[in-house]
């Protein structure tokens, strides 16, 4: 796109608010004297290059250009993080909130806060895409790891002893939601795990169903099949036995957030264990029943697009 008075090249970024004129100088003194806008929109842009010893040349700012395009580019996504979410996710519930996955609120506040524009994003970026995956259960375990007194009945599965979801191991930061339910004391999950030795760990436990404060999240840090650390917090909210919530697990960086229906319950951080994928266990006395899971992974999308102009290396993320 071309200027109306003197020929340039528009600058991307003026292009915005200004697709006549490259300059304020040149709106000021309005369009030229001569024929060259409509030789322009009729011949197209090679007509400059044609036109005697004050033809245009083609512009050595072709870099300039496209750092300017990749700062637009940069804007936009901090713009929509701003517009659609991503960031701290909903509040957390206020003390006695019954969590009912059929309340029309739940599944929103989930999805303003994990979808929307970085997922259309995400799948517009050149570059390696994020591994997107869903894991309907009662249908088979083949990419998942060996564990014993796993059992498929009436459309769930119930853990045994740890499972690791192969797909997702090795990875780094992602989301992981799933619809699960509390038969019997607990369910319980693991993320960020190298192997069955090193791992984080969140259970939900439920000691009197119905009632506040009945419920409460237990943490685990496991190093080399121990467990090193564990802290265990009341939960304000009133969860039922036999009943499907939908869990979410956000693991980013040092920080992992825990939701139910889409309310956050847990918030913490640590640094131990860098990168490791996604898994489901129940201990001793424990029935969890699970329908299915699914996994997203967060890759920096700044990485992939200088990535795409050749300015960093492939894979390099940020």
């Amino acid at each position: 796109m071309r200027c109306q008075r003197c020929g340039k090249s528009i600058n991307p970024l003026r292009q915005l608010t200004d697709q006549e004129f490259c300059s304020q100088h040149c709106r000021t003194k309005g369009r030229r004297a001569s024929a060259s806008p409509l030789h322009e929109l009729e011949y197209g842009d090679d007509w400059l290059a044609t036109q005697g010893p004050g033809a245009r040349k083609p512009s050595s700012k072709s870099g300039a250009s496209l750092g300017v395009v990749l700062l637009a580019v940069v804007a936009v996504m901090v713009t929509g993080r701003m517009w659609f979410g991503a960031g701290s996710g909903p509040a957390g519930p206020a003390a006695g909130t019954v969590l009912d996955p059929a309340a029309p609120g739940a599944v929103a506040a989930y999805q303003r806060t994990f979808g929307g524009f970085m997922d259309w994003l995400n799948d517009r970026v050149p570059g390696e895409k994020p591994l997107r995956l869903r894991a309907d259960l009662a249908s088979g375990l083949a990419d998942w790891g060996r564990g014993a007194n796993w059992q498929v009945e009436k459309g769930l599965v119930r853990p045994g002893q740890l499972r690791l979801w192969q797909p997702t191991m090795g990875k780094t930061d992602y989301d992981v939601d799933f619809l699960g339910q509390i038969d019997q004391k607990a369910i319980s999950w693991a993320f960020r795990a190298e192997n069955k030795g090193d791992y984080y760990a969140s259970k939900i436990v439920l000691h009197r169903p119905g009632e506040i404060s009945g419920a409460s999240i237990q943490r685990y840090i496991v190093e080399r099949s121990q467990t090193v650390s564990k802290v265990e917090m009341p939960l304000p909210v009133i969860l039922q036995r036999n009943r499907p919530y939908q869990f979410t697990v956000v693991v980013q960086g040092d920080r992992f957030r825990t939701l139910i229906d889409g309310h956050v319950i847990d918030d913490w951080t640590d640094r131990r264990h860098q990168s490791g994928g996604v898994g489901f266990y129940s201990d001793p006395g424990e029935v969890a029943g699970l329908h299915w899971v699914n996994f997203r992974e967060r890759k920096g999308i700044l990485g992939r697009l200088l990535a795409a102009a050749f300015i960093l290396p492939p894979g390099l993320e940020f």
